[in-house]
């Protein structure tokens, strides 16, 4: 369980920094990627993960290797 939480942190933490680098709200993601907006929401929050599709289709929306979204950042 401790393992999935990290995952879900680190999904969320990157994702958030990604957009907020690329000034998309999660709003325009959502509707970018026919997701809700309470999925993206979820994701950034770390309360869930994306299934492979729609992991894929944010990378790429996003313009990122799926790993960017992935792993932590190197200290």
């Amino acid at each position: 369980m401790n393992i999935v939480m990290n995952i879900n942190d680190t999904f969320g933490n990157n994702l958030s920094k990604v957009m907020k680098e690329r000034r998309i709200t999660t709003k325009q993601l959502a509707m970018e990627c026919n997701l809700s907006e309470s999925a993206i929401s979820g994701y950034r929050t770390g309360r869930r993960l994306p299934n492979l599709s729609d992991f894929m289709h944010i990378a790429f929306i996003l313009d990122v290797p799926m790993e960017e979204l992935l792993y932590p950042e190197s200290p």
